[in-house]
Parts: structure tokens; sequence; C-alpha cells
């Protein structure tokens, strides 16, 4: 980020330095830095720099197309050097006011444009590398805070490499045992539609939870807590009355 403030305010002390038929009054106030155009004795535009953004704003009076056309030359200076279209808006407290995307804004569009130019990403990968990309994906799955809409895409590319690499029991076991732990309890708070061992239809809380598909290796009722790790999918331990009924203790 400190290489892209720098480069953006250099940029702007360029085009001041060499602007003509201006004076330019350059200041710094709370990390802002602020350009007044000066035509003629009198302030006719300003521009403000911050970090990456960049306004400017050309003051109402009979120069003011004079200073928008600068402002747009400035504008179009910027985008040739760092990123950004130039933006027009009218307000009539306020005269023309200009602005360059920020970085994010700027992000969001060319990420856009990755999108639809290219849509589908294809990779070859050799054996080793795929374990590799595998196990660091698993490490950043297991941070606490990587739990956003990323995190859910990673994991889904991270099941598709271990398809790939998880060719011998060994290998899917330690696969398995390197995903997050992703602990759930459920309650069973409804009997099953049918009773026997095998039968995975049951009523269980919290609902509103995405609820797991799973074969119960013993008959559940009313009250039984299953511990579930979502991670690997499967019942690590489920309690009766305090008990563990499965596995044998």
């Amino acid at each position: 980020m400190e290489g892209l403030e720098a480069q953006t305010a250099q940029a702007v002390r360029d085009f001041m330095d060499g602007l003509q038929g201006f004076g330019v009054r350059r200041y710094v106030r709370d990390s802002i830095e602020k350009y007044i155009l000066i035509l003629d004795g009198r302030g006719v535009g300003r521009v403000e720099v911050q970090g990456v953004e960049v306004t400017g704003e050309a003051f109402p009076g009979p120069d003011r197309e004079k200073v928008a056309g600068v402002m747009i030359a400035l504008m179009s200076a910027l985008n040739e050097t760092r990123y950004g279209l130039p933006s027009l808006a009218e307000t009539p407290e306020s005269g023309l006011r200009f602005g360059v995307l920020t970085e994010q804004e700027a992000f969001y569009r060319d990420f856009k444009v990755m999108c639809e130019k290219a849509p589908v990403v294809t990779l070859t990968l050799q054996a080793p590398e795929a374990w590799s990309v595998l196990a660091t994906l698993q490490l950043a799955l297991r941070h606490p805070g990587n739990r956003g809409p990323t995190s859910k895409i990673a994991r889904q590319v991270a099941e598709r490499l271990a398809d790939h690499v998880g060719l011998t029991p060994l290998l899917v076991s330690l696969i398995q045992r390197s995903w997050p732990d992703e602990k759930v309890t459920l309650t069973v708070v409804g009997a099953p539609v049918a009773s026997g061992a095998g039968n995975g239809v049951y009523v269980l809380d919290p609902p509103d939870i995405q609820q797991p598909v799973f074969l119960p290796p013993v008959d559940l009722l009313p009250g039984d807590v299953i511990e579930w790790d979502a991670g690997r999918q499967s019942i690590r331990e489920i309690t009766r009355d305090g008990l563990i009924i499965w596995p044998d203790p």
C-alpha cells in the first residue's frame, strides 16, 4: 500500500509542477496533501490526495470549465500511472467534483474483468505440488479468522485436490486428520422414522445448521448428544445421560 500511495502522491506533484497557466499553492493538513489552483489571484479549484484517493473540485465561477479541464487532465495522468477511470459529477452546491477509483473499487472492477476474460483457470500440477498446495490450504483453513466466503471456496478446491492425491489409506488418513477442527454438537430431539442402527433420519437440534447425513452406529434416542466433526463429516462421539455410548468406552 505504501508503494501505491507514494506513486499516487508523486504523480499528482509531477502534474502540478508542470501545470501551465495556473498558480498552485500546496500544503499538508491532517495527512491530506492539498493543492489550491489560483487564477488571477483567486482560488478556483482544489485537489486533495489522501493515501491512494485523489479528489478534485472546480469552484463555482466563470473559470469553472477551464478548471474542469485541468481536473480531467489530472485524472487522465493518474490513469496512465496507476489505475482508475475519471469520474465526473455535478452538484449545484459545490460545482464540479472529480475522483478516481479507490484501490478497493479498482479491485472489484478488475476482478470482474478477470472473471469475464478467464472464467475457467486450468492448472497442471505435479503430485508433490498438489500435495503441498493441499497442505497449505488446510493450514490456512485452520486459522480461526478464516471463516468468510473465500474460505468455503478454498475448502472446495482443497477437497478436489484431496480426491486426486489421496490414493492410499495412509494418505487419506493424513488428509482427513489435517482438516480444520469443526466440531458441532447435535442433540437428538425426535425419534427416527424407523428404528434400528443405520437409520439416519432423526430430528436434530440446532435445526438451523446444515444437517449432516450419517449412518449412526447405534440406535439413537431423544436426548442423545452427537459430537459431529463437520470437517471430516463423521461422528466423533455419542453420549447418553452424560455417558459415552459410542465409541465403546
